[in-house]
């Protein structure tokens, strides 16, 4: 599909706007909305939210898998930044030449 004609570019074009004016100040509670989402569709989510709804009520269930969406997010952003080991300088050996010195004392 081209990107003219790809229904999600139509849907994002106008959700956009509205998403970003809606949460600019309220981040929180756009992470509340995709929990409640997200509780939707995974089973676990889903399991944890009816739980915590049956016992505690329905504000605090969706703040509680908000929070476990925003450490799931945290988690995977984590792991997508590995650090780069640091490149070889120039003239410094791979391997350590004083401990092959000491060990012959």
């Amino acid at each position: 599909m081209t990107d003219a004609v790809n229904p999600s570019n139509c849907l994002a074009r106008f959700l956009i706007p509205f998403l970003s004016d809606r949460f600019l100040y309220r981040p929180g509670a756009a992470l509340v909305e995709a929990a409640q989402t997200a509780s939707l569709y995974d089973p676990e989510l889903r399991r944890d939210y009816q739980r915590l709804k049956f016992r505690r009520g329905r504000g605090v269930a969706k703040v509680a898998i908000a929070r476990k969406l925003a450490v799931r997010l945290y988690w995977k952003l984590r792991e997508a930044a590995q650090p780069v080991p640091p490149a070889p300088m120039q003239g410094i050996p791979a391997s350590p030449v004083v401990g092959e010195s000491l060990s012959s004392f």
